[in-house]
């Protein structure tokens, strides 16, 4: 389970880096122009939460949305492999 997580991971993470390193893409996002805390906010929970809701169609505000997450974090540093 670890290294499916470590891989899909890496792919994300990837992606992101991709479009944050390269102006020519329609979704690029220059580093330098915008507010970092809106940036992280929205990367890690405003985005997530989109995909969570399309994926579930469970509708959760940024804080329910957050919550749950944690309880995933949670879930996973004390899963025993």
């Amino acid at each position: 389970m670890k290294n499916i997580i470590t891989e899909m991971s890496a792919k994300l993470v990837r992606a992101i880096s991709d479009e944050v390193n390269n102006e020519e893409s329609e979704n690029y996002i220059d580093l330098n122009q915008v507010d970092l805390t809106e940036f992280i906010h929205a990367l890690a929970n405003v985005a997530p939460n989109f995909i969570y809701q399309t994926l579930t169609g469970d509708d959760k505000n940024s804080l329910e949305f957050n919550h749950l997450a944690n309880d995933l974090c949670f879930q996973y540093i004390n899963k025993v492999d």
